[in-house]
């Protein structure tokens, strides 16, 4: 197991004594029958990100274990474990009313014509920030670069360029639960106001996409005085 103290921070670029690995993909969303030789991808993190985004995840994996059509035996683990926290005595209720909270009629009825509910993922805060914890981490172990979290820009989903569809690439994948395809820009004349563009599959039916603008551009040169023509 690799030792990430004194290695800087992949989201803040912090270094200390107490940085230590950070599972980008949250450790909730792998199923029991991983195999113990598959590499979950992690990163440096210092304690204070580390910690940022605990009581998010387990709120992620029950809004992503909804979204969707199709019912997989890893999407039925997880969505069975989320359910059964909702049971819990002190934070199970509150969990609860926090997922039925983003909870919105759809057009679909059922057998007494009452609408069934669904969620909507890309306009729920909280999804959105492990989305964008999911893209800095994943950024940084291409780049080695930090990503601010203030350049993710989470999106429901787009109708894509044929150059940036046909440009995206795998950068991670966790077998039946999750895909992460990028591309990165790489301050082309034509996008160069972007850094990256991100489409995040879960469970092969649910697809999230985010950009990453790319850095604020330096301030323009002040122009110099045109001297008016002697008479």
């Amino acid at each position: 197991m690799r030792n990430f103290r004194r290695t800087p921070c992949a989201y803040c670029g912090a270094v200390t004594d107490d940085n230590q690995r950070e599972h980008v993909i949250p450790d909730c969303l792998y199923p029991s029958g991983m195999p113990l030789t598959f590499q979950r991808a992690t990163v440096p993190a210092c304690p204070s990100c580390n910690r940022s985004w605990t009581a998010d995840e387990s709120h992620f994996k029950a809004i992503v274990t909804m979204a969707g059509s199709t019912m997989t035996p890893e999407r039925a683990e997880l969505f069975g474990e989320s359910m059964r926290s909702f049971i819990r005595p002190i934070h199970g209720r509150r969990a609860l009313e926090q997922v039925w909270g983003q909870m919105i009629p759809s057009q679909i009825l059922n057998a007494r014509g009452q609408p069934w509910y669904r969620v909507r993922p890309h306009d729920d805060s909280r999804v959105a920030r492990v989305i964008a914890k999911i893209v800095r981490g994943l950024s940084w172990r291409c780049t080695k670069q930090p990503l601010e979290d203030n350049r993710i820009a989470v999106l429901a989903e787009p109708a894509l360029p044929p150059v940036v569809e046909d440009g995206l690439s795998v950068v991670y994948e966790v077998p039946r639960v999750f895909v992460g395809r990028a591309i990165f820009f790489h301050d082309t004349l034509m996008w160069r106001h972007l850094h990256s563009f991100w489409m995040l599959h879960f469970f092969n039916d649910y697809r999230i996409a985010a950009i990453a603008r790319g850095p604020e551009p330096h301030a323009p040169l002040p122009e110099e005085p045109v001297e008016s023509p002697e008479e």
